[in-house]
């Protein structure tokens, strides 16, 4: 889902291939049909950005409701388990090795079943362990610590312990700490506090840091990952050191002194052997709340409740003194062993249990429980975007008596081509709607400075790699310009949902306009989407004219996207 699984089983391969072995890494969200995978990850996405409530619920009803579970291991061995064994059966392996939930129910399904005739391992990267974790039938569960492990038994499985998998160039030795802070322009006598927030920068991060920078007493330096929104707005703030995707994590944490997380994730687990203090704080719900409690529970964070508790944690945390140097060695005694050592090529090997309890009622349960997921994912996906290209929960033309006819007309347009006064001329003419691409307007944000008062202004996209990234961002212009979305792709119930949490308005084109469209004809009521992304800013204005012209021919107007309803 995020970057500590992908991060786990890189480490792991790597050590596993210093060790001789011959290493095939593959994404468990791959074996899921028809892109059950993606959209499963754009929807935990938009949980977390939009209502964490919810995740925090589903995460507790796991251990509240346990009838759930069989169904749901059933549902995805049954949505996954064809493409594992295929894979399986390619690459024959000595052993099968898991670092995320929905892998290792489905790897401890076929065991069961007998389909899988060599070991199955769990790498546990959390510390608070959830009951989707621990399979019965997976040979063992490796584990970060003690307490992780004495919950995989009470919930059934097999645990050993050994060290999280942070890469080693963080357990060698920082970077010399000088030329850290140099490079970030940080003073040498600061105390400096690394913000970090997972891969995705969930969570009530932009509260931690203007917490930290009005103190007076830390600088803060917060790694955003991919979301750039938060990257600006904290830029906006001024609020320290802001970096985005960072590459070389070992040098920004030679400048640190301690760091501040909200997930227990590798990136907490990297910190803790690189040898510097961790504070949790304002932890994501579920998971995230859950690893807090846990690792402050076995001594080796801190988990303060309020704005308070983490100054006067961090105040100790920073300074030398006894309770830094146990905190630090508490950190480095999590990697006294290594995780590839418990990876069992040969001890475990043997005959898979065969459970023969799959009686027809079960049968008949899987079949259920696969048809209503398969009926559910059509009805979210196909079904909305049928219903969509109907009028269904996005903006449509309203049937205005008396009004002549008339066509919706939006041109997507890159930040340099609202310089051109013909192009801006020609969208006046037009009346037409501007759409901005996201991520090009985030690098050139005074760009929409250049268009005219008055002009109607909408989003191409809310999406990027799957992570909504810009809710909750200040805009350069009217809130209400920027509640529109034209997207050029179809939609699904993610989609839709978002829209509705975030009131923004769905406009959906029925043609998008290329500059190879050739001559148009154009039908009232319809919204037409021009490409210009790829034209110079001269042929653009050539088309848009053509369009003009075409629309006067068929004696219709056009209007922007804002007249829809």
């Amino acid at each position: 889902m995020g970057g500590g699984h992908d991060g786990a089983a890189a480490e792991l391969a790597a050590r596993l291939r210093a060790r001789g072995c011959e290493v095939c890494v593959v994404d468990f969200l791959h074996a899921l049909p028809l892109g059950l995978g993606r959209l499963l990850r754009r929807a935990y996405a938009v949980q977390l950005r939009v209502a964490p409530w919810s995740y925090h619920l589903l995460y507790r009803a796991w251990w509240r409701l346990p009838v759930l579970r069989p169904p749901v291991v059933a549902l995805f061995h049954w949505l996954a388990g064809g493409r594992l064994r295929r894979w399986l059966a390619d690459r024959p392996p000595a052993a099968v090795v898991s670092t995320y939930t929905l892998s290792s129910l489905v790897l401890g399904e076929l065991r069961r079943r007998g389909a899988l005739g060599v070991p199955a391992v769990t790498v546990v990267t959390d510390f608070g362990v959830h009951p989707l974790w621990v399979h019965p039938k997976v040979d063992l569960h490796v584990c970060v610590h003690e307490v992780a492990a004495e919950a995989v038994r009470r919930l059934g499985g097999q645990a050993l312990v050994a060290g999280p998998l942070a890469p080693a160039r963080f357990r060698g030795g920082l970077p010399d700490r000088a030329a850290a802070r140099a490079w970030l322009g940080l003073p040498d006598d600061a105390r400096v506090v690394l913000v970090v927030a997972g891969s995705w920068g969930v969570g009530e991060v932009r509260g931690t840091v203007l917490t930290l920078a009005r103190s007076g007493r830390f600088v803060p330096v917060t790694v955003c990952g991919r979301d750039r929104r938060l990257a600006a707005w904290l830029r906006r703030a001024g609020a320290g050191v802001v970096l985005g995707w960072v590459d070389d994590m070992p040098a920004v944490m030679a400048a640190a002194d301690a760091v501040v997380e909200n997930a227990g994730g590798l990136t907490c687990m990297e910190a803790l052997a690189a040898g510097l203090p961790v504070v949790t704080y304002r932890p994501l719900p579920g998971h995230g709340l859950e690893n807090a409690v846990a690792m402050a529970g076995a001594g080796v964070t801190r988990h303060p409740r309020g704005e308070a508790e983490l100054l006067a944690a961090l105040e100790v945390l920073t300074r030398p003194g006894p309770a830094r140097a146990r905190a630090v060695a508490a950190g480095r005694r999590l990697f006294a062993t290594d995780a590839a050592d418990m990876v069992p090529l040969a001890d475990l090997a043997g005959d898979a249990a065969h459970d023969p309890a799959c009686r027809g009622h079960v049968r008949r349960r899987v079949v259920a429980a696969a048809a209503a997921a398969a009926a559910l994912y059509a009805s979210m996906t196909v079904g909305v975007a049928m219903a969509a290209a109907h009028g269904f929960g996005v903006a449509h033309a309203a049937a205005a008596p008396g009004q002549p006819d008339r066509v919706f007309v939006a041109v997507r347009l890159r930040s340099g081509q609202l310089g051109d006064g013909h192009v801006l001329a020609a969208l006046q003419r037009l009346h037409a709607t501007a759409v901005l691409d996201e991520t090009d307007l985030a690098r050139h944000p005074d760009a929409v400075g250049a268009l005219p008062a008055g002009m109607d202004v909408a989003f191409a996209d809310w999406q990027a790699a799957d992570v909504v990234r810009w809710r909750g961002g200040r805009r350069p212009a009217p809130s209400a310009a920027w509640h529109q979305l034209v997207p050029a792709r179809r939609i699904d119930v993610v989609d839709l949902l978002f829209s509705r949490w975030t009131h923004t308005r769905v406009v959906l084109a029925q043609r998008v306009l290329a500059d190879d469209a050739g001559p148009v004809r154009l039908q009232p009521g319809r919204v037409y989407l021009v490409d210009g992304t790829r034209q110079d800013p001269a042929t653009l204005d050539r088309g848009l004219q053509a369009l003009a012209d075409a629309v006067q021919a068929a004696h219709l107007r056009s209007q922007p996207c804002v007249a829809l309803r």
